[in-house]
């Protein structure tokens, strides 16, 4: 067998690699916080929490450049020339970052106020500051070398490093914990941001020859570049992040509050699937940036893409629709309707915005955003405006305002993507690809639905039937599905 791997191979252990890390930030976030809960008490990890919210607020300066990084990377040719990109664009999150961080250390006293801490707390709070603060700024520079190590293709290797710095900072904190409390984790906090920085930039640097550090080669040209670009991008988060919290707080406003903890936990599980699959499809983005004179090699790679996504998400979120009352027991250790409901309006939306991460990558890739803004602009606009106009007064309302919203904000990024790159809507099958996608949400909902018409295990039975029946037919009917997993085999010598 060759000594290189084939290109198939490549892709499939950057994808495997890209999921691996985003699966361990959150099983190691979730790990932390359960820990830090059960030592230390819910209402002092809140105030953290509280500082860590303010701090990422703070982030938002970093004005998407590590997106950026991604895509010039991956366009750079000349010599020297990624090296200037680099130099320019980490020196300006390293200054913007840390200028706004600084800018909310200043103000604390100005912006605690409305936080109406106790004295106690208050105190907590500005005693950890620095130390939120500090972890941050080291996680967006050690964020935007990621996107560089992305933008050169070496998914793997950044996985290694972000698994590296997570392991060192569970184990930090679980034994800092006990002898010096949230100070010992704070340093931990610290300590692992400044190892993930450190290696990543190991790393960057190893793979691109002439960088200058101490005397950086600042281009005004690609730093204006790349903020058309990156303020794109920032746009598109900051859109989701204003989103969710309109909701959270519609839901208070009408008096649903355990609404807000249900909705909370139900986005998060959506978002959190639909992230894992984004982790494996951005992997694509590098590629497709390359190919951009290719017109018939961009067509194949994105319809590809788009019905491996398809398989993928259809059989995921599926699944975990027909398991929501399963899911429901799991973690509220009880049936709750409410939370089922939540669920149920979390999943279908974040299952077609998975459907539209492929076109993303198309509109990532070239540099073309706009209709991917306006499309998250509509979404925001959409759910937003009846928490200041006209309040809805129920929590089921609420949650399908939000479907509606993410759903709307979907068909409008997949139109514009595909006037723009001038893409045909057949790369797309779009009549089995729409039976596909009718037939998984039927499947779901019908296994969700069970426990209404049917008793103890047999509901359980008629669940898992109706989905298995499902998974086999898309197993039968794509063989995308059969493709991606013979992508991943050991090549055999001929």
């Amino acid at each position: 067998m060759s000594s290189h791997a084939a290109p198939g191979q490549h892709l499939w252990a950057s994808a495997s690699a890209a999921v691996a890390a985003t699966a361990a930030q959150t099983l190691v976030g979730l790990a932390l916080y359960s820990f830090l809960i059960r030592s230390l008490g819910a209402e002092t990890v809140g105030v953290w929490l509280a500082l860590m919210a303010a701090g990422l607020l703070a982030c938002m300066a970093d004005l998407g450049l590590n997106q950026v990084l991604v895509r010039r990377l991956a366009l750079s040719h000349a010599d020297g020339e990624a090296a200037r990109i680099l130099e320019t664009l980490l020196g300006a999150v390293t200054v913007f970052t840390g200028a706004a961080l600084l800018l909310a250390w200043a103000s604390f006293p100005l912006w605690s106020r409305w936080l109406a801490l106790a004295p106690a707390r208050h105190a907590q709070a500005q005693h950890w500051l620095p130390y939120v603060l500090t972890g941050l700024w080291l996680n967006r520079i050690a964020d935007a070398l990621a996107g560089a190590l992305d933008g050169q293709q070496r998914f793997v290797a950044r996985a290694g490093a972000t698994l590296l710095a997570l392991t060192v900072g569970l184990a930090l904190t679980v034994a800092s914990v006990p002898q010096w409390g949230m100070e010992g984790a704070a340093g931990a906090f610290v300590l692992q941001n400044a190892l993930l920085l450190s290696a990543n930039l190991a790393l960057v640097a190893r793979g691109t020859p002439g960088l200058r550090w101490w005397r950086p080669r600042l281009s005004l040209r690609i730093l204006q570049e790349a903020l058309r670009y990156g303020l794109s991008v920032q746009t598109l988060v900051l859109s989701y992040l204003m989103l969710e919290a309109c909701i959270k707080l519609a839901l208070a406003r009408s008096g649903s509050l355990a609404a807000v903890s249900y909705f909370d936990l139900a986005f998060r599980i959506g978002k959190g699937v639909r992230g894992l699959l984004a982790a494996a499809a951005r992997v694509m983005v590098p590629r497709l940036a390359r190919s951009s004179g290719d017109t018939a090699g961009r067509q194949r790679a994105y319809a590809l893409s788009f019905e491996l996504m398809l398989v993928a998400a259809l059989a995921v979120f599926s699944t975990l629709l027909a398991g929501a009352h399963g899911i429901a027991w799991l973690v509220l250790g009880r049936g709750e309707p409410m939370f089922v409901s939540a669920l149920a309006a979390a999943l279908l939306p974040w299952l077609i915005y998975s459907l539209t991460d492929p076109a993303l990558n198309l509109a990532l890739a070239s540099g073309r955003m706009r209709w991917p803004l306006r499309a998250h602009l509509l979404t925001l606009a959409l759910a937003a405006t009846p928490t200041f106009a006209v309040p809805l007064t129920s929590f089921s309302g609420w949650y399908g305002l939000v479907a509606v919203a993410i759903i709307a904000g979907c068909v409008l990024t997949l139109a514009g993507i595909h006037h723009d790159e001038q893409m045909p809507w057949q790369t797309l099958r779009p009549m089995r690809s729409a039976g596909a996608l009718l037939a998984g949400v039927l499947a779901g909902l019908l296994g969700m639905a069970a426990p209404h018409w049917l008793a103890g295990w047999l509901q359980w039975v008629m669940a898992a039937l109706v989905e298995l029946l499902f998974l086999a037919l898309l197993w039968r009917l794509h063989p995308e599905v059969r493709v991606l997993l013979a992508i991943g085999r050991p090549a055999r010598a001929a």
